[in-house]
């Protein structure tokens, strides 16, 4: 039930905003994170039960804005201590668009895609850690890719690093390593 209760933020997204935000893909990422955390005291974790739940919206050709929630344990099944909290940013896929492209002519409609689309990303992550009883907020970069899987499926790779800091002077690093898939809707 622990587990249901740290989600609770991305489920009340998903049913109150999810209609009104155009959203064109959901997806699920699970890997490793390393973190580095201090305030009254240090903590140095690193797992493998690192998870993110994203929806991305279209912005510009080359470009996705992002929306996600974090979930991080210091033990597999989400037991031990846990991180987690909202990130905000933006994707650019430098050589490919950010969606496959959609072409409707008198009822007929043709679609290409992009077997590979790479991209970098901004974002801004909020963090709550329950070790050092403290909560974080700061920049961070993203580097992935997307793969073509199936019809209306890709999969994912990302590498995401973010700088955070808190109250009191103190500091977090997070890294995490995730694969998953891409639902696009």
């Amino acid at each position: 039930m622990k587990i249901l209760y740290r989600w609770k933020f991305f489920y009340l997204f998903l049913v109150f905003m999810l209609p009104y935000a155009n959203a064109t893909k959901i997806s699920y990422s699970y890997g490793f994170f390393a973190l580095t955390a201090k305030a009254s005291k240090s903590v140095s974790v690193s797992s493998p039960s690192a998870s993110n739940i994203m929806v991305t919206q279209p912005f510009k050709e080359k470009a996705q804005l992002f929306l996600s929630y974090t979930l991080n344990s210091s033990g597999i099944g989400y037991t031990g201590d846990l991180e987690y909290g909202l990130d905000v940013g933006v994707h650019y896929f430098p050589w490919t668009n950010a969606e496959d492209n959609t072409i409707t002519s008198d009822g007929v409609s043709v679609s290409t895609r992009t077997d590979v689309k790479s991209y970098v990303g901004l974002g801004m992550a909020q963090r709550q850690f329950q070790s050092v009883r403290n909560s974080f907020s700061g920049l961070g970069f993203h580097i992935g890719q997307e793969r073509y899987w199936k019809e209306n499926v890709d999969w994912k790779i990302e590498f995401r690093y973010y700088q955070l800091n808190g109250s009191s002077q103190s500091t977090a690093t997070e890294m995490n390593l995730l694969a998953g898939l891409v639902f696009k809707i």
